[in-house]
């Protein structure tokens, strides 16, 4: 689902060298051409609310959602990943690239984004896979905080919030507000189903 600009390879390599400390590098990603409105819709909402990718290059060193190198984007040194000991397959798909970076960034790795490095991602077309995600995305978000998160578990009261404020404005016709509300319900639906699942409450 993604394809990569002419220059991606030789931006990677050209980072590498240029410092030797570096052990991770993530890149920008860009919505590719899109398809259906529904594509166009999760475009919009996983580039330009969810992740964060800028055009000024940077050091990560704190564990956050928005700037996580996923992999549809990202180049790691091997020796990293051998001491990392790759994936955790706890995660299975869900998260395990954010959960890789994360532990990257515990081991003191040096971590850079850089925005020449570009991929173009397409997004789901269609309104089953768009739930599909959006309830992976919950199971990721119980996984990651059951790893990373309060021992007690968490609550994301403005999550909850924003699905009712959308639930009105779909009752009012606006504009996505249906594609908003039901990626918000199958989103926390998600979370609700693998809270019960892994024993970690992550509502």
């Amino acid at each position: 689902d993604n394809y990569v600009d002419s220059e991606w390879i030789s931006s990677i390599k050209k980072a590498f060298e240029e410092n030797n400390e570096i052990d991770v590098i993530g890149g920008k990603v860009v919505a590719a051409p899109f398809e259906t409105n529904v594509e166009r819709f999760w475009s919009e909402l996983w580039l330009k609310n969810i992740m964060r990718f800028e055009d000024e290059e940077f050091f990560v060193e704190a564990k956050s959602l928005n700037h996580s190198f996923i992999t549809a984007n990202c180049a790691y040194k091997k020796e990293l990943l051998n001491e990392l000991n790759g994936f955790n397959e706890w995660f299975g798909n869900n998260a395990e690239d954010v959960d890789l970076m994360w532990r990257a960034i515990d081991f003191k790795a040096k971590l850079k984004y850089i925005p020449t490095a570009i991929v173009y991602a397409h997004s789901p077309t269609k309104l089953r896979a768009m739930w599909k995600k959006s309830y992976r995305d919950g199971v990721s978000s119980t996984k990651l905080q059951k790893t990373y998160g309060p021992p007690k578990g968490s609550f994301d009261g403005k999550l909850h919030k924003m699905f009712w404020k959308n639930l009105g404005r779909m009752l009012l016709f606006r504009k996505d507000s249906f594609l908003f509300t039901s990626e918000l319900f199958y989103h926390i639906w998600g979370k609700w189903i693998s809270s019960i699942k892994l024993g970690y409450r992550n509502l």
